[in-house]
Parts: structure tokens; C-alpha cells; sequence
């Protein structure tokens, strides 16, 4: 293009590099500044890994000044553009660049005029174009990369309160209750595979506790290995899978099923059953009947629970299979009958799962104290009034059900007791079974075990005197059983 129209182009270049640096490097060091200081605002220790907060910021100012090069580098065209407009040369520079690369006499004249009239222009009379906003933007840049740093360092970490972690021991008393527990599962009427699962899940942790030293890990095992059992027992269930497909029926009927077979409603879920055959028998054309019980039943199980092996799926599959070979009302009452049957002894043992796994979360919240604390209510005495005399007679010792039968603290299913003995309640200021209320002292007791409130010799005398408490009920069940 020529020495001449070059010498200002390079002017142009260099202002394009100038330009490139003092925005590029801004712009990186605002933004390392800014995510220095979010991150120190979120309690993140910039000081620990500063220098690759300081690496991240210098690759940004390669990166941000190349990329702004390439936008501020001044083509031939814009360069010439820029010649004529500042230098009054009217396009001498556009045109001849515009034809640089065409032949002609007229062409070739106006190309060395436009050289000579460059070659008399002296280099300063060009002058780059830089704003000094563009100088101001570094400063501020600066500044804010400093004060994040300074900030940063500074900034006294504020002192984390330690919250003192209560010692656990897996005493006497624990292990009491815990074999107990697991001697519950062992004799419960529940299934072998699921019986063996969870005995294997109160193993392992029986022998986490064992060398567990602290509450809040106890806390943290045993709260972690209920959710487990949950888990073991939903791998054994399949009512919640199959009452999911059973809810995208557009049938009502089939609807409420999913849901009671979710919520393991047995009576319900027998109700309706019952009312799903209605709906085939009911029809005027049995067979079309059938087939629009099959849609509304068979279909959804096979398309949203496909993947399913379980004895409830196929109970269920087969019956909305089978319905359709049906001839007669009679044949699907028979067919229905002898479904309804399997499908409850089904659930049945479902539900024995369910209940097993509630009450071994409701043994291990109670074992380690880990239900959340009631608080009492205050006794509520009844005022009697003044007598004939005008003086108090106090307050009523009376209890509003003290006349009511009971039939004692044994035999509910979760406790049993030796007495088959009424007892007060002060909580609830009424006499009640024996069993609940002794109960909710355990576990009092247990938490104040717990807390280090007592000492050895107290243990000993409430652990002698529980053991003769349980003995006695164990006794007594023998006894019963015989």
C-alpha cells in the first residue's frame, strides 16, 4: 500500500493495542476483584488459594486485551476511512485503496498524488484518538483489585462458638434394649428375606455403636440406618410403584385403588376391587365391558410399571389379563373372588413390612432419645367452692375417669409389663394404664442417662430395678402363652 499511507496506519495499530490494554486489563482486574470479595463474602478463604485468584485474573487480561485487539485492529479500509477524515484529504486515501489492486493511467495518477500529498503530512499532525475516560476506567479498576485484596486479608475471621459434643457410651442399658429389639424382629411373623434384612441392618448398627464415643455421631448412625430400614423396606414392597401407575387411570375407580393400595388400605382396596367387576358386569355388552375395565386397569400397569416382578403387579396384571377370557358374570365373580383373596394376603405382608419398619424406627428414636421432647402439660385440679361454712374445701383429688375400667399396662403390643395395675398420670391428671405412663418414665430416664444427670450408683439401682420390671413381663408372657 505503500510507506507512506503504512506510517499512519501504524499510528492507528498502536492506538488499537493502547486501547486493548487499558480495557482488557480493567475489565480483568474488576472482575477477579469482584469474585474475590462474592467470595469472601460467602465465608470462602480467598487468602488459602489467593494466587489462583491472581493466575485466573492475569490469564483474563491476555484473553480480554487479544480479544479486544482483534475488535479495535484497524482494517486498510477504516484506516483510510480515518486518514481522510481527519486530514481534510477529501478520500484521496478511501479511493486509492478502494483501486489498489486496479491498473490505469488515471488510476496509477491519483495512487502517486495521494502518495505525495501523504509523504508531505508530518506523523504528529495524526493524532490517536483516546479518551481519557479510558485512563480513569484502570484507576478505579485498580482500586477495587486492591481494596478486595486488602479486605480480604484483613478481615479477622469471626471465632466459631464449639458447641460441645455430649460422650455416648453403648452401656448396659443400650444393649438391654437394642438385642431386645432385634429379638422383636427375629420372632415377628414377618417374612424371612425381610426378617433377615433388617436384623442384618440392626447389626451393623449394633457395631457402629459399640465404638461410637460421641452423641452427635450415635445421633447421626442411628438416624442414617432408620432411613435405610425405609429403604429395605420399600425394596421389598412394590405397593408404592404399582399405586403410582395405578393413579395415571383416568378411571376414578381405578384411581382410588392406586391409592389405597399406596396407603396399604386393605378394606378399601377389597371395596375397590369390588367395584372395578361391577364395572365390566355392568355393561350391557359383557365383553365390551371387560375390555374397558382391561384399558382403564391392565393398560396403565403394563405402561407404567412395566419393569415390575413383584407378586402384587402380577396378581394384578393377571386379573385385568384374565377378565377378558370371561363368558359370563358368574366366571368373573370366581375370577375376582379368588384375585381379591391373593391380592389381600399380598398386602398383608406388605403391610407387616411397613409396620415392622415403623416400629423399629419408633424403638431406636426411643432407645437413644431421639423422639422430639413433649412438653407437660400443667395438672388441672377442679376448685370445689366454699362449703356451708364458707370455708375452702381445696381442690377435688377426684380424677374425672378413676371410675372407668382398664385393662392394665400388659399386653399393647409395643411394651409389656408385669402389672396389670392402673396408675395417675400427672402429665394428663387422669388414671390410666399402667404400661404407657411407665413408658414415658423410661424414657425420661434414658434422657437424663443421656445427659449425664445421674450418677453410677443411680444407674445401678434404676438398671437392678427395670431388669426385675422386664423380667417379670417376660414371665408373665411365658406364663400367658402356656
Amino acid at each position: 500500500m505503500g510507506e507512506h499511507f503504512n506510517k499512519f496506519k501504524k499510528k492507528l495499530i498502536l492506538e488499537a493495542i493502547i486501547k486493548s490494554i487499558l480495557i482488557g486489563c480493567s475489565s480483568a482486574i474488576a472482575l477477579t476483584g469482584a469474585v474475590i470479595i462474592i467470595a469472601w463474602l460467602y465465608k470462602v478463604d480467598v487468602q488459602k488459594d489467593l494466587y489462583l485468584y491472581i493466575i485466573a485474573g492475569v490469564l483474563l487480561m491476555i484473553l480480554f486485551t487479544a480479544a479486544l485487539f482483534l475488535i479495535f485492529k484497524p482494517s486498510n479500509i477504516k484506516a483510510a476511512k480515518r486518514m481522510d477524515r481527519q486530514l481534510d484529504l477529501d478520500e484521496k486515501v478511501q479511493t486509492m485503496v478502494e483501486f489498489e489492486k486496479e491498473e490505469g493511467l488515471i488510476i496509477e495518477v491519483q495512487r502517486e498524488d495521494t502518495n505525495e500529498v501523504l509523504s508531505n503530512i508530518p506523523l504528529k499532525k495524526f493524532k490517536m484518538k483516546l479518551h481519557f475516560i479510558l485512563f480513569i476506567i484502570p484507576i478505579f479498576a485498580i482500586a477495587l483489585g486492591v481494596t478486595s485484596v486488602v479486605v480480604t486479608a484483613n478481615a479477622k475471621e469471626e471465632p466459631k462458638e464449639e458447641v460441645p459434643d455430649n460422650p455416648f457410651d453403648f452401656d448396659i442399658w443400650y444393649t438391654a434394649r437394642f438385642l431386645a429389639l432385634i429379638e422383636d424382629v427375629r420372632n415377628s411373623d414377618i417374612k424371612d428375606e425381610v426378617k433377615n434384612d433388617f436384623i442384618t441392618e440392626l447389626n451393623e448398627l449394633y457395631d457402629q455403636l459399640v465404638e461410637t464415643e460421641v452423641e452427635s455421631l450415635m445421633k447421626t448412625y442411628v438416624n442414617s440406618k432408620i432411613a435405610y430400614i425405609h429403604h429395605v423396606k420399600d425394596i421389598h414392597n412394590s405397593n408404592d410403584e404399582i399405586a403410582e401407575a395405578l393413579k395415571e387411570s383416568t378411571d376414578t375407580t381405578v384411581n382410588s385403588l392406586g391409592r389405597y393400595i399406596g396407603d396399604l388400605d386393605i378394606d378399601n382396596t377389597k371395596i375397590a376391587l369390588t367395584a372395578i367387576r361391577g364395572l365390566s358386569v355392568g355393561a350391557e355388552d359383557l365383553t365390551a365391558g371387560l375390555e374397558e375395565v382391561h384399558a382403564y386397569f391392565g393398560t396403565v400397569l403394563r405402561e407404567y410399571a412395566e419393569d415390575q416382578d413383584s407378586e402384587l403387579y402380577n396378581a394384578l396384571y393377571d386379573l385385568s389379563d384374565q377378565m377378558r377370557d370371561c363368558t359370563s358374570a358368574d366366571e368373573v365373580k370366581t375370577l375376582f373372588d379368588d384375585s381379591i383373596r391373593k391380592i389381600e394376603a399380598i398386602l398383608l405382608e406388605q403391610k407387616k413390612n411397613s409396620d415392622m419398619a415403623d416400629y423399629i424406627e419408633n424403638e431406636l428414636k426411643d432407645i437413644f432419645g431421639l423422639n422430639p421432647p413433649v412438653e407437660n402439660e400443667t395438672p388441672t385440679t377442679t376448685p370445689t367452692g366454699p362449703d356451708s361454712t364458707g370455708t375452702s374445701t381445696g381442690t377435688n383429688t377426684t380424677k374425672p375417669n378413676e371410675d372407668q375400667d382398664f385393662p392394665g399396662g400388659a399386653g399393647d403390643g409395643e411394651m409389656e409389663y408385669g402389672s396389670d395395675d392402673t396408675i395417675y398420670d400427672p402429665n394428663q391428671d387422669i388414671i390410666t394404664e399402667y404400661g404407657p405412663v411407665m413408658s414415658a418414665l423410661y424414657a425420661e430416664i434414658m434422657a437424663m442417662i443421656n445427659n449425664s444427670d445421674l450418677s453410677d450408683e443411680q444407674k445401678a439401682i434404676l438398671y437392678e430395678y427395670y431388669s426385675i420390671l422386664f423380667g417379670s413381663a417376660n414371665s408373665n408372657n411365658e406364663t400367658n402363652d402356656n
